[in-house]
């Protein structure tokens, strides 16, 4: 895992996400507001993972990731070093409300 495992955290379950874009998308009481995803209780990664494997029937182990791995990780959190080796940029964000908006229509 990244991070402490056994530090609480906020997950978020993703059709609750999805409904709360969706509802703040068509509700003019969203418009100038700041809106959080309401959220279960804050739960350790243990005890999420504990909860999938008890779902699964099957002990999921798990241990944090040594400090060396996560440093070697943030050499590749660059959005610029993606471009220059794959040559995909960003959509401009004209054309990306542009089209968000057809798709809700």
């Amino acid at each position: 895992m990244v991070g402490d495992p056994d530090t609480k955290h906020s997950y978020t379950y993703l059709k609750d996400l999805s409904r709360v874009l969706a509802t703040l998308g068509t509700d003019d009481r969203a418009i100038g507001e700041v809106w959080h995803v309401p959220n279960a209780p804050a739960r350790t990664t243990t005890e999420l993972v504990a909860m999938i494997g008890e779902e699964l029937g099957s002990e999921i182990k798990i241990s944090a990731a040594p400090e060396w791995l996560l440093r070697m990780m943030g050499l590749f959190a660059d959005g610029e070093k993606f471009t220059k080796a794959f040559g995909m940029k960003a959509t401009p964000l004209d054309q990306a409300v542009s089209e968000t908006v057809a798709w809700w229509k």
